[in-house]
């Protein structure tokens, strides 16, 4: 084999191991909420899921499996190279065309996704190598140093992604309290707690966002321990890629003005996936806690409520968030960083209260 064939097998298994570090690097700053726009977009958008897998997770499968491959040829006979090859480059040239679709996407949606634009890249590298290795050359060299090679990147991948600088970073990042830009009003969003308790919290939700469930239950802890200290707002911010969110929102709404908000509000919540096949589920909810049916469509349907939503989603652009995501809590009036707990929240009430 000439040196340049051993060039080109070595770029396809290293920048597959690339895209395995990539695509971890994104997913892990994807696990705290939902964002408006990028890569949580595109991403966790269930309208582009490739047979019900989100794209981070196909991604990196289908980088590992890229890598190991070629790395398995090194040490299997020819006559089985030849398979592990020809399925290595069909899963290539796979990669390349899944990648220029996730791209359409991008622009379709005219929003940024790193992970789209990473995949693109790196796709479009390993075909590059493919074609000018030859799609039918499945010849691999088996040295003793080449294996010794391929070990080594395999080590320095897996301690880039044990040691990841900026995990480490996200990690340490200390509990705070900034200030925003705008100052948030309560106006006509529903309060939960004792109206008059000296600490306020504003949440801003998305009945789809599946870290807004979770907080549901901070909430719900929040004022089970705080009953006359803390109020807490909720603001309806639905995320436009959670197609059913702005319409979970106004049957909460509805369910407010028959004062059941907090009991529509658990349960969507609880089953929350369940808005994903039937958008109007909160309506066997609204049966269920015995509101008055013709009232709750009526008011599900009102201006009233839609302007409502619209003025909650307007204060979330507005109000000089560093990062539009979901759920985001502001304490005292100014934005929550960290970790959503309820001991790190108990901190800063008892603090507030002088505790």
């Amino acid at each position: 084999m000439n040196n340049n064939n051993f060039i080109y097998q070595y770029s396809i298994f290293l920048f597959s191991l690339i895209g395995v570090f990539l695509t971890f690097q994104i997913l892990s700053s994807l696990n705290t909420d939902c964002t408006s726009g990028g890569c949580s977009n595109l991403s966790s958008n269930e309208d582009y899921y490739f047979f019900g897998i989100p794209n981070y997770y196909l991604g990196m499968i289908h980088y590992t499996i890229l890598s190991t491959l070629s790395f398995i040829s090194l040490y299997t006979n020819r006559k089985v190279n030849k398979w592990i090859v020809s399925i290595r480059n069909t899963m290539i040239i796979f990669g390349f065309l899944y990648s220029i679709y996730l791209i359409s996407i991008m622009f379709n949606e005219q929003k940024f996704c790193q992970l789209c634009f990473y995949s693109a890249t790196i796709s479009s590298l390993l075909l590059l190598f493919l074609l000018v290795l030859g799609i039918n050359n499945k010849t691999v060299e088996v040295k003793k140093s080449i294996k010794y090679l391929y070990i080594f990147s395999i080590l320095a991948i897996i301690c880039l992604i044990i040691f990841n600088p900026s995990k480490s970073v996200n990690n340490a990042k200390a509990t705070t309290l900034e200030k925003i830009s705008e100052e948030i009003e309560v106006l006509e969003s529903v309060v939960m707690g004792n109206l008059n308790a000296q600490i306020t919290i504003l949440e801003f939700t998305d009945f789809q966002c599946r870290y807004c469930a979770e907080a549901a239950t901070l909430v719900n802890e929040i004022l089970n321990k705080y009953p006359e200290d803390v109020k807490i707002v909720i603001k309806n911010a639905p995320l436009s890629f959670h197609k059913q969110a702005y319409k979970a929102a106004q049957y909460a709404l509805a369910a407010n003005e028959q004062g059941k908000y907090k009991e529509m509000y658990y349960a969507i919540f609880a089953d929350y996936k369940k808005l994903n096949s039937n958008e109007d589920w909160p309506l066997e909810i609204a049966q269920e806690l015995g509101l008055d049916m013709n009232k709750f469509v009526k008011d599900f349907g009102s201006d009233k409520i839609k302007k409502q939503i619209d003025l909650e989603m307007s204060q979330f652009r507005n109000s000089g968030f560093k990062k539009l995501s979901v759920p985001k809590f502001v304490i005292q009036g100014k934005e929550f960083l960290g970790e959503r707990d309820i001991e790190t929240f108990s901190k800063i009430i008892d603090k507030e209260l002088n505790l």
